[in-house]
């Protein structure tokens, strides 16, 4: 990972992932810079997560298999989501305080396809989107009980591979690419 400082700092550069880097994402505050890579099939995938201003590395989680396509901050910096890769199918949420996982589910149900982006709602610390394959889902957490309940979208006969994924200001739909 680069950090480019300006013309005359310079670049900095982040050294920790062993395999490409298959994602990168900047909290909204600005405060951290979380990354996932891609690994061979039985090895496990890292997230790294990184304090902005100290360029150190604050969090190396260890959870997915084979490769990490998407990560995404909840709005006041306090969870990280990320998204394994189709050999993984899995969403975890991290506690970024705790640097430990809260909970994990599968990505996409068997008869939907594999996902590939995460947004989380600008209101919610609890909420967030994913989309893929001819799926569309909004995750809830529940720190009560550790737990990730997913609502399908509803999507009738439309067939769409979703790439991307941006929420609209004040949560008021979520746009999809």
């Amino acid at each position: 990972v680069v950090r480019a400082m300006g013309q005359a700092s310079g670049e900095q550069f982040l050294a920790g992932h062993t395999s490409p880097i298959t994602t990168l994402v900047v909290s909204p505050s600005g405060r951290y810079l979380a990354s996932g890579q891609e690994r061979f099939m039985g090895l496990k995938a890292d997230v790294l997560v990184w304090d902005f201003e100290s360029l150190q590395l604050v969090h190396r989680f260890v959870l997915h298999k084979a490769g990490i396509k998407a990560l995404a901050f909840s709005p006041n910096d306090k969870y990280l989501a990320s998204l394994g890769d189709e050999d993984d199918n899995s969403v975890v949420v991290w506690d970024l305080e705790a640097g430990a996982a809260i909970c994990g589910a599968p990505a996409s149900m068997g008869s939907s396809g594999v996902a590939h982006t995460l947004a989380w709602l600008h209101g919610s610390e609890t909420s967030f989107v994913s989309g893929g394959e001819y799926t569309l889902r909004k995750w809830e957490l529940d720190l009560s009980i550790r737990k990730l309940r997913a609502e399908e979208g509803r999507l009738g006969q439309l067939k769409r591979i979703i790439d991307t994924l941006v929420v609209a200001p004040g949560d008021a739909g979520v746009y999809c690419g």
